[in-house]
């Protein structure tokens, strides 16, 4: 199949719509972009079974109508530390008996490479605890459902969505549902539990705070997070089922921003305390089923309220191992939190997220193997690196 676009598309475009691709259909695909004169005229796309021509037309159209209104905002570059060696690209990282794929997109985690996810974890544990004063929490796995509408989050990445199904009760759903296994299908003996499995943390301490009057504070915690991304080839560089260590921040204006920007600048001075290569720049979300996709994401990326952390894996590639994000005073309107000193104004909030199991794979693979006792004690020195980031 062929598709002409309506207008040629730049590079920063052809970015955008490389992302959503995989979102037109759950038939996989291969495609290629034609360019001429440097911008790019039609799409060809090349299915693994059928599909329908008109259904994948209506979807990309949907698609690039945000596309077309996208404007050309440069990025914001907060920190850089170029390449100036050979990664490792350490591809045993999955052979050397610490780190076993139970499926695509799950990994497990043993001896070194346990060690050094747990160091990690640790060192912004102790960042969040003792440079920013956060409470600690420990929160349940599943996520009510109804914490997600609220936040909005359907209407924007739908698509990344893990919900938790149950049974029906009942002796005859009982023995339908087992005749109907070998279908790995939902049936109608199925129905929702009201669950969801978390997309990321921050959402147990908006519901915990709702309806609240709060004054500057700042919260931690550690969980496992889940997202459908469709296809996980790489094992870390893609996981639906991994850990982020969060970290959010709750207050007025002045304290948020000034807040999660401390926390960038000390993430990426850990960054040079380990020699590791990359860049922290502004970013976007990939916001879509919204009314005004496009304007969101051109205030997003000239106001930078959206930072990833990238490090530089093999192949010239880079994967996002940490996100700070400044939602303004979007979540504190969407839960009614307020702040408690300030003649009841709405709060604004931020948060940090870590991804360990992304941060540990490009550690090795710029680092190598050999490397990771060196690495596993540098990071246990707490008390040595909260002298330098101070």
């Amino acid at each position: 199949m062929e598709y002409l676009f309506k207008n040629t598309l730049k590079d920063y475009q052809i970015r955008e719509l490389e992302k959503r691709i995989p979102l037109i259909s759950e038939t996989v695909f291969r495609y290629k972009i034609h360019y001429m004169n440097d911008s790019a005229y039609k799409i060809s796309l090349i299915a693994e079974s059928d599909f329908s021509d008109i259904e994948i037309t209506q979807m990309l159209d949907y698609l690039l109508d945000d596309i077309y209104k996208l404007k050309d905002i440069p990025s914001k570059l907060k920190w850089e530390r170029k390449r100036n060696f050979v990664l490792s690209g350490d591809t045993g990282i999955l052979n050397n008996g610490c780190a076993y794929e139970n499926s695509p997109g799950q990994v497990t985690l043993s001896g070194d490479l346990l060690k050094l996810f747990n160091a990690f974890n640790e060192l912004f544990r102790q960042i969040s605890l003792y440079m920013f004063n956060s409470k600690e929490f420990q929160f349940p796995v599943l996520l009510p459902t109804e914490v997600l509408k609220k936040a909005g989050y359907f209407e924007h990445t739908p698509y990344q969505w893990l919900t938790v199904s149950r049974i029906k009760r009942g002796l005859f759903n009982y023995k339908q549902f087992a005749c109907s296994l070998e279908d790995q299908e939902i049936t109608a003996e199925m129905c929702d539990s009201g669950y969801s499995m978390p997309p990321t943390m921050c959402y147990y301490v908006y519901d915990m705070l709702k309806n609240h009057n709060v004054n500057n504070s700042s919260f931690t915690t550690c969980g496992r997070s889940f997202r459908y991304e469709g296809c996980c080839v790489e094992p870390f560089v893609r996981l639906i089922d991994f850990t982020i260590r969060e970290t959010v921040f709750i207050g007025n204006q002045e304290y948020v921003e000034s807040s999660i920007d401390q926390y960038m600048a000390m993430t990426t001075k850990i960054m040079d305390i380990l020699n590791l290569c990359g860049k922290c720049v502004s970013a976007n979300d990939m916001f879509f089923m919204t009314d005004n996709t496009a304007a969101r994401l051109n205030v997003q990326k000239m106001l930078g309220t959206k930072y990833e952390l990238l490090l530089d894996t093999p192949n010239n590639d880079m994967i996002a191992v940490a996100s700070f994000n400044k939602h303004m005073n979007y979540i504190g309107k969407r839960f009614n939190i307020h702040i408690e000193d300030e003649k009841n104004a709405i709060v604004f909030s931020s948060c940090v997220g870590v991804g360990l199991e992304r941060m540990l794979y490009a550690c090795v693979n710029q680092l190598g193997s050999k490397s990771i006792e060196q690495i596993i004690e540098v990071l246990s020195d707490v008390d040595n690196i909260m002298g330098l980031l101070h």
